[in-house]
């Protein structure tokens, strides 16, 4: 029994291991969505009543998302935030089937980031608004021009 056991430990220890090569994604996720725009409040009567009021507009845009590895990317659409910069993809989840983290869109908002990996789907959820795209694979290695 002890000579089969080691044989078996033995035959473990020689097999290579299986190793999973690190998630390496570019996409591009054109899409809609609704955002938060701050107007002058002509309705204004009362002192008391705000200069402003938020109201909720329509938003069409693209979103690209970069993965390496254990480390993602996202760049938002214009409507969304105020700088053109790539925010980091915080407590990233990766599964066959979906991508998840979150994105800090402002100083005290952050978004809930959801890409469904068999429909291509990019959810990104805030109290701002919430924006909805589909995502194709860019190949970085083939370029347009």
């Amino acid at each position: 029994m002890r000579i089969a056991f080691l044989a078996a430990t033995a035959a473990m220890l020689a097999a290579p291991a299986a190793t999973a090569e690190p998630l390496a994604l570019s996409l591009t996720c054109p899409g809609n969505g609704d955002g938060r725009e701050m107007v002058r409040n002509i309705g204004k009567k009362e002192k008391n009543d705000p200069t402003y009021v938020s109201r909720r507009i329509p938003v069409a845009g693209t979103a690209q998302v970069k993965i390496n590895g254990a480390e993602g990317q996202i760049l938002l659409p214009r409507a969304y935030v105020i700088d053109g910069d790539w925010r980091n993809i915080r407590k990233m989840m990766v599964t066959d089937t979906a991508i998840e983290g979150r994105v800090q869109i402002a100083l005290i908002t952050s978004a809930a980031l959801s890409i469904d990996r068999t429909s291509g789907t990019l959810t990104l959820t805030s109290d701002s608004g919430t924006f909805v795209a589909r995502c194709t694979a860019a190949d970085v290695a083939n370029r347009a021009f």
